[in-house]
């Protein structure tokens, strides 16, 4: 900086108001960007971040940061972060089975995070939420699956969700509907099927019980086990259209219904939630209900990035409108005897 004013005869304060957006006047900070474009003066994020006491890092955190859903929203993210010379730590929470959070403990007890962001956040995240307020670390609940009143908590329209597959279904002709969906205690899952129901019952259609299941999570062997339960089924007594928690599910189900000689959509129609990449690349492409995953990402990041999240306010909620996305898994269901 000193070289910079040197060269652009100011003074060092006047640079360092505009690299930081502050006030000096048309003439002075054209006189400063000239001289940083001679000189190839980048700025140390590294000093920057230690002048003010923060790592330049947000941390991001959720059972698996495999997982499709958890890319989707890690890219939009990041889109934002780069712009910002921002960084960004991952964990995942389960291990080989195992679930393990100390490693978010410990960007916690340390700071080694300016923020965080927990993604589908549940009852064993509780004491990693009580561990961040106490150290004042601003947390962007993604989706979450337990109450908080502090942060910003950001979420879809899953009761718009249901509804959306409900009349999309319903306008192809289903009455005899099922739902597989995540665990009974999701939030995610609860709204879903709750928005679904509504939208039958306008319709004076019912889901029954009988027709409705749960999975231990939201992983595609969750969807393959609920196709074995729908292809055990006699024939005629089997749902024409099934309705999945989420679209990794909604894949395994797929797969395992091909597996026991069937097809879909000719067999059965499926309708998956969340609009991930993979969807669109199956054969068939499924039909889903769509999250706009990459913008919450980016809001996510621009929210953590502001600095303006007080710990001792009351939560901050985003909520995001869906989409149906209508692709080669549904059609009509076949005419029965």
């Amino acid at each position: 900086m000193q070289s910079v004013a040197d060269a652009a005869g100011v003074a060092v304060s006047t640079v360092s108001r505009v690299l930081n957006g502050g006030s000096a006047s048309a003439r002075a900070r054209q006189k400063v960007e000239e001289a940083i474009a001679r000189l190839g003066y980048a700025p140390s994020a590294t000093a920057r971040n230690l002048k003010l006491g923060r790592s330049g890092i947000i941390g991001m955190a959720g059972a698996s940061s495999t997982a499709p859903w958890f890319t989707a929203l890690l890219g939009g993210m990041e889109r934002v972060l780069s712009r910002h010379g921002a960084s960004l730590a991952i964990a995942s929470l389960v291990r080989e089975d195992e679930y393990d959070s100390s490693a978010v403990q410990a960007w916690i007890q340390a700071r080694r995070v300016d923020a965080l962001a927990l993604v589908r956040p549940g009852k064993r995240e509780r004491p990693l939420v009580n561990a961040a307020r106490r150290a004042a670390l601003p947390v962007a609940f993604v989706v979450p699956d337990l109450e908080v009143d502090w942060g910003l908590v950001v979420k879809a329209n899953n009761l718009q969700g249901g509804r959306l597959a409900a009349e999309h279904l319903l306008d192809l002709g289903h009455r005899e509907i099922a739902f597989f969906g995540g665990p009974a205690d999701s939030v995610d899952t609860r709204e879903r099927l709750a928005g679904l129901r509504a939208g039958l019952r306008a319709a004076g259609v019912r889901l029954p019980d009988s027709r409705v299941r749960f999975g231990r999570d939201y992983a595609t062997e969750q969807g393959a086990e609920a196709a074995k339960l729908w292809a055990s089924r006699p024939a005629l007594r089997r749902a024409t259209a099934v309705v999945l928690g989420n679209d990794a599910m909604a894949l395994g189900f797929l797969r395992e219904v091909r597996s026991q000689g069937l097809s879909v959509p000719e067999d059965v129609s499926v309708v998956g939630f969340d609009g991930i990449v993979e969807g669109a690349l199956s054969v068939p492409s499924l039909t889903t209900v769509a999250q706009p995953i990459p913008t919450m990402g980016a809001d996510v990041a621009t929210f953590l990035l502001d600095g303006s999240l007080q710990i001792s306010a009351p939560a901050v909620h985003r909520e995001y409108d869906l989409e149906l996305l209508c692709r080669e898994s549904t059609q009509p269901p076949r005419t029965r005897p």
